[in-house]
């Protein structure tokens, strides 16, 4: 049975000391017994307080490869168990984190005798991933759903510092070709009434930061999302005889549907090997386009659409509402992404069946999150869009480092 974590303080302790003994275990055994400990140490998680909670424990195992990484995201889940979230425990947890964090790294350090980090990684991963705890409480999310989350954001974090390497100065000449093209092509869809001043604005400052980031190539994709995304929309509103034509893009739309991707692809200036972030990129926009295509085209061609939460009838067009005919037109949108994406480079077909299971699952979020948040107003189209690109592109990132080395060949 499920324990809330609130009420049962000494189930968070127990918790704590599981990932602690995962911490050590994941260090002093060979990486096949690792695989056998956590997955023992899941299922006796997951009797007490509930399948979700051993779910945490899971996302270090992409670090296969790093393994003097994994101590440090275990320690600071331990430490992070120990105090029930989302109450007043800001001073302790501010100082329990980093310190968990250092005597994971200090534990790899005197296991491995040395491990390939600097002291400006080893204090920047410190910094970054104590932020993260008290930033992601504040998610909508489900209590029993932040040690998941948490253990999956601090592999991201942690595997993106320990392979940073500056490289962003190579790109500069970029920056005024990107920004040449972004305007012109920004001018365009503003006379077209597509976007209005704001959406313009955000739009050539996305675009230009992308060309600086991906060059053509990542300019190329977002131009071949923006294409299907205007005459999906132009055909909706036809379809549905609305009058006007198809709705004017503002600022927070624009920086809500492509921000996530365009961080993505600047990330990936910071690092040796920029694919996983790129391949965040292609994922991100193919959320965006997946959303897009279902929320358009699925009210045309489904008269029938169900609440993602209740499955009960809802109107065509309505916030949560899913339909058969529009997740096969969302499959449809993320496979084209993942596609171009193959085309111009940035992945195999593998990367392209990830990008395109990255879309459906953000597109999915979307839709939950409408049912859920946005309906009784607590959040906005634009957050309900900004959170499902960011999960899809983070979500095809995790996939990638978890299966990179098992079928590099296509990846």
């Amino acid at each position: 049975m499920d324990y809330d974590m609130n009420d049962d303080a000494l189930v968070s302790q127990a918790r704590a000391v599981l990932f602690a003994v995962v911490a050590i275990a994941s260090v002093t055994m060979p990486p096949v017994y690792i695989v056998w400990v956590v997955i023992i140490t899941a299922m006796i998680v997951a009797f007490p307080l509930g399948a979700v909670y051993a779910l945490a424990l899971l996302p270090p195992l992409a670090l296969y490869d790093q393994p003097y990484l994994q101590p440090a995201v275990y320690a600071l889940m331990s430490a992070s168990s120990l105090f029930p979230e989302r109450q007043n425990n800001a001073t302790l947890l501010s100082s329990a984190l980093p310190l968990a964090l250092l005597a994971g790294f200090s534990l790899s350090h005197l296991v491995f005798n040395q491990i390939p980090l600097s002291i400006f990684q080893i204090i920047g991963a410190t910094a970054l991933l104590s932020l993260m705890v008290p930033v992601s409480q504040k998610f909508p999310l489900a209590e029993r759903y932040l040690a998941p989350l948490q253990a999956l954001l601090a592999v991201l974090l942690i595997w993106w510092v320990a392979n940073i390497e500056s490289v962003g100065f190579l790109y500069a000449g970029n920056f005024l070709a990107g920004l040449t093209i972004s305007v012109a092509l920004g001018l365009s869809a503003y006379m077209e009434g597509g976007i209005d001043r704001g959406g313009l604005l955000g739009g050539v400052f996305l675009s230009t930061l992308l060309f600086f980031s991906l060059g053509l190539a990542g300019l190329s994709l977002l131009f071949a999302f923006i294409a299907i995304a205007f005459a999906v929309t132009a055909t909706s509103a036809k379809k549905r005889n609305v009058q006007g034509g198809a709705e004017t893009r503002k600022f927070m739309n624009v920086v809500a549907n492509i921000g996530p991707a365009v961080a993505f692809a600047s990330l990936s200036l910071f690092i040796v090997d920029p694919t996983p972030f790129i391949i965040g990129f292609c994922a991100s926009l193919a959320v965006a386009l997946s959303d897009t295509v279902s929320s358009e085209l699925g009210p045309v061609y489904s008269k029938s659409p169900v609440d993602i939460v209740t499955w009960r009838l809802v109107k065509p067009g309505a916030n949560g509402g899913i339909s058969p005919e529009g997740t096969i037109l969302g499959i449809m949108a993320g496979a084209y992404i993942g596609l171009v994406a193959v085309a111009l480079g940035f992945s195999g077909l593998g990367g392209a069946v990830i990008i395109t299971l990255s879309a459906v699952a953000g597109n999915l979020v979307d839709s939950l999150l409408g049912s859920v948040y946005e309906n009784c107003g607590q959040m906005s189209n634009n957050e309900v869009n900004a959170w499902a690109t960011a999960f899809g592109g983070v979500t095809a990132i995790f996939f990638y480092l978890a299966f990179r080395q098992i079928v590099p060949a296509i990846l």
